[in-house]
C-alpha cells in the first residue's frame, strides 16, 4: 500500500480470467486500493487456461548467515534434512517437500508437501520472521536461480491451483506467482502507469 501511495499511479494492472472474473494475480493491489477508498482497478482480462498465460514462482534470496536459518528452523519446529542441491531442486520440483532453503551447493528439505497453500504459508511466515529480524530479501523470478546465497523457494503453484484457491476466495501470500503474458510488451502485463485520482 506504501509504494502505491509513494508512486501515485498502479504500474501493472491486475490479471483478471475472463470467463470467471476471478483476479489471478494482483489481489494484494485491490485490497490496497479498497483500503485506500479507490472503487475502480485496471485490469487485463486474459484466457487464463491457454498456452499464452504462464506462471512462475519467487524465489527469495536472503542476506543471512547460514546458521541462523538453522536456527529459526528449529525455533518455528520445522523438520528438515540436508541434501544436495539437485536434489533439493528435484524434490521441489516433485512436491516431495513443502519448500527448500539453498545455500551453495547444498538444500535444506523442509517438511513434507501437504498441499500448496500450506507450504506458502509456512514459507511466508519464515519470512516474516527474517524480516523482523532485520533480515534483507531480493525477490528473483524462479526460472533464474543464483548459486552462491540462501535462498528460500516453494513449489511452482500451477494454474488449477491459482483458479481454484481464488475461487474459494483463499489468497496466497504475496510474491508467491509470477504471470507471463505472452505477446504483451516485455512478455509481461503492460505496464501502465495508470494515475491513482482517475481510480476514484
Amino acid at each position: 500500500m506504501n509504494d502505491i501511495k509513494r508512486r501515485r499511479v498502479i504500474i501493472n494492472p491486475i490479471l483478471v480470467e475472463r470467463t470467471t472474473m476471478v483476479v489471478l494475480d494482483g489481489m494484494h493491489r485491490v485490497k490496497a486500493l479498497n483500503l485506500m477508498g479507490y472503487t475502480k482497478v485496471p485490469a487485463l482480462l486474459v484466457d487464463y487456461m491457454t498456452r499464452y498465460v504462464l506462471v512462475y514462482g519467487w524465489a527469495r534470496v536472503v542476506k543471512i548467515q547460514e546458521s541462523l536459518i538453522y536456527k529459526m528452523l528449529k525455533e518455528m519446529g520445522l523438520n528438515f534434512r540436508v541434501a544436495e542441491r539437485s536434489e533439493a531442486l528435484r524434490s521441489l520440483g516433485e512436491r516431495l517437500t513443502s519448500f527448500i532453503v539453498l545455500m551453495g551447493n547444498r538444500g535444506l528439505l523442509i517438511g513434507e508437501f501437504i498441499d500448496i497453500m500450506n507450504s506458502y504459508r509456512i514459507l511466508h511466515s519464515l519470512e516474516r520472521k527474517l524480516l523482523d529480524r532485520g533480515c534483507k530479501i531480493e525477490y528473483v523470478s524462479d526460472d533464474f536461480i543464483p548459486n552462491s546465497k540462501v535462498i528460500l523457494m516453494a513449489p511452482r503453484v500451477r494454474k488449477g491451483e491459482v483458479l481454484m484457491k481464488a475461487l474459494e476466495g483463499e489468497l496466497f501470500p504475496p510474491k508467491t506467482t509470477r504471470h507471463i503474458v505472452l505477446g504483451s510488451l516485455n512478455h509481461r502485463t503492460l505496464r501502465i502507469h495508470y494515475p491513482l485520482e482517475e481510480l476514484r
